[in-house]
């Protein structure tokens, strides 16, 4: 089975990961064995193992803006 995901240019972690639950839910709704989160549970661990931007620990309640999606505060 192949498929397209058509995302016009906007697309994130987040974005994706909801992208891959509605496709496992579909593939399970049509017959397909599929076990449920297997495909999400791959891509966090790939980007979690592969996000090569930088990260900051906050200490002392500070606040911190995250402008990337796995919440790192550089900006892209």
């Amino acid at each position: 089975m192949v498929f397209r995901i058509g995302h016009l240019g906007d697309l994130n972690e987040v974005i994706l990961l909801g992208v891959l639950v509605g496709t496992e839910l579909v593939m399970m709704d049509v017959g397909i064995k599929i076990e449920l989160g297997s495909g999400v549970e791959v891509a966090q661990r790939f980007w979690c193992s592969n996000d090569n931007i930088a990260k900051r620990h906050v200490v002392n309640n500070e606040v911190v803006d995250a402008y990337h999606s796995t919440g790192s505060t550089e900006s892209e």
